[in-house]
């Protein structure tokens, strides 16, 4: 996360960002599932969410109260959302909070493999977005065929 970008830059439209603090955290609180925003604090700590100030985000239902919470207007969210360091951002919090919760979502998946077996694609879209994991392609050649180009 370029701290530079954040820390008194001019931005690409003249604005300076001076709330650096706030900036991450309204990256944070976008990379937050809206599903995660709508179960009580009780249920997110009995599933293993326990951070505090994750917690305290998980509060907050909407762009409005992220912005009446930490004294940021509406306009200045919409343009912190415009820019590409602000989404990339975005991404690396959903990853790190994500890669904490590999191991749990991978023995869900055996769970449900084992019981049912694997009928979707789950465990593989997990580790291609959260471990950066690609299959393995193999390509079979059925016929060869020589192509000569006559260059009269």
């Amino acid at each position: 996360m370029d701290s530079q970008v954040l820390n008194g830059e001019i931005s690409s439209n003249g604005i300076k960002l001076n709330k650096r603090g706030e900036f991450e955290l309204f990256a944070r609180w976008t990379a937050i599932s809206p599903l995660l925003k709508l179960i009580s604090k009780g249920e997110l700590e009995k599933n293993g969410i326990t951070d505090p100030e994750e917690l305290i985000l998980l509060e907050i239902r909407d762009q409005n109260g992220f912005g009446a919470k930490f004294n940021v207007t509406p306009e200045t969210l919409s343009r912190w959302k415009k820019r590409e360091k602000f989404w990339e951002l975005v991404k690396a919090y959903q990853k790190k909070w994500g890669r904490d919760k590999t191991p749990n979502v991978i023995a869900g998946l055996y769970r449900e493999a084992v019981k049912h077996g694997n009928k979707d694609r789950n465990a593989q879209l997990w580790l291609q977005y959260m471990e950066d994991w690609a299959p393995k392609e193999e390509v079979t050649v059925t016929e060869r065929k020589l192509i000569v180009w006559d260059e009269k």
